[in-house]
Parts: C-alpha cells; sequence; structure tokens
C-alpha cells in the first residue's frame, strides 16, 4: 500500500474501502496494530431512470395519455412533469405538478402535433435526471364553420363540403349530406 499523510478531513466521492494508519512519534506497534478500515458503499451518482408506457403518439386525439414509471436503487425523492411544446429541457425550476411512479399523466387540452411530456426524477441523494417524451398530438380546435355550397344542373346538384382541419383533418364519415330529391315538373308540395 502506498500512504499518503492528511491533516485535513478526507472527501469520499466514490464507493471504495479507505484505509488509516496512525503512527506515533516513537514509531511503536505494527500494522496489524495501527491500521483501521471503512469501507464506503452508500455513494450514489446515478440519475433516475424513466420509462414512458406510450412514448408519444402521431394520431391526433382530444386527449393524450401515457403511464411514467420511475426506478431508482437509492430510492426517490421528488418526482414532477409539465407539458411542454418545446424539445428543449425546460429549468428545474418550472416544474410544479407531481405524480406517483406507474401513475397515467394525461393531457387534454392544447392543439399541435409537438406536445411533449417533460418529466423530472430526483433520488434520495440528489442524483437528478430532466427527460422528455416522443411528441405527441393534440387536437382540441373545431373545424372552420365553412358552409358547404350547392350548383345544380337540370340533372344534379353537387354539394361540395368547404370545411377544413390543419390539424387531424375532417373525418368523411362524419360529413351528412341531406337532400330533397325533386323531379323537374314536382315541387316539394307534391311528395
Amino acid at each position: 500500500k502506498t500512504w499518503t499523510t492528511y491533516k485535513e478531513p478526507l472527501t469520499i466521492d466514490t464507493n471504495k474501502t479507505i484505509y488509516a494508519r496512525s503512527i506515533d512519534s516513537t514509531n511503536q506497534g505494527s500494522d496489524s496494530t495501527r491500521v483501521a478500515s471503512l469501507t464506503v458503499t452508500n455513494i450514489d451518482k446515478t440519475q433516475p431512470t424513466v420509462t414512458f408506457g406510450t412514448n408519444g403518439s402521431t394520431s391526433y386525439k382530444k386527449s393524450q395519455s401515457t403511464i411514467v414509471t420511475v426506478s431508482d436503487a437509492s430510492g426517490i425523492n421528488t418526482l414532477k412533469y409539465q407539458w411542454l411544446q418545446s424539445a428543449t429541457a425546460p429549468a428545474e425550476s418550472s416544474f410544479t405538478a407531481t405524480f406517483t411512479s406507474g401513475g397515467t399523466i394525461t393531457k387534454s387540452d392544447g392543439t399541435g402535433n409537438n406536445w411533449y411530456l417533460w418529466i423530472l426524477a430526483k433520488n434520495t441523494a440528489g442524483n437528478t435526471t430532466i427527460v422528455k417524451s416522443g411528441a405527441f398530438y393534440l387536437d382540441n380546435t373545431a373545424p372552420n364553420t365553412t358552409a358547404p355550397t350547392a350548383t345544380s344542373t337540370t340533372n344534379s346538384i353537387v354539394v361540395t363540403s368547404a370545411q377544413t382541419d390543419s390539424n387531424s383533418g375532417i373525418d368523411a364519415s362524419t360529413r351528412p349530406v341531406s337532400y330533397t330529391h325533386l323531379r323537374a315538373h314536382e315541387t316539394s308540395q307534391d311528395l
């Protein structure tokens, strides 16, 4: 062993065994009686691990949810989240909403294809991780309300829907068409 003389307190930053030897001014005793050891096993520099049940969704929905599980060998101290339309990590101080590991976190407002769930997890040793999910697509904006147009000829009527939705689009099955079929010599009172 190589011995180093310390006159100040020693700071240990990794798990290991530390040996200390004391020698008096007359060099009495042997190393077997002058050496003590301490094994340090409680130093934790590992960040918590975050797992998303659903890690983003490219299907537009009014509400998006995912189960978030956080694990850490030394134990979890803090779990917080926030939904943002930014892929840039937010400051730790901006997290306010809390959750429980294994719980479901839901976003049910907003519109856009770039909603990220940001998680802040801190273990009991103070190691912190801030991670984001994949992008979730939300659409809580109604389509425009432009009325359909109708044109007619002697043999047909053509109705054209003018509604659009720049996010999730228009579901064709939700465009009901109502019309009255009139022959040229009839009026609606004749039917």
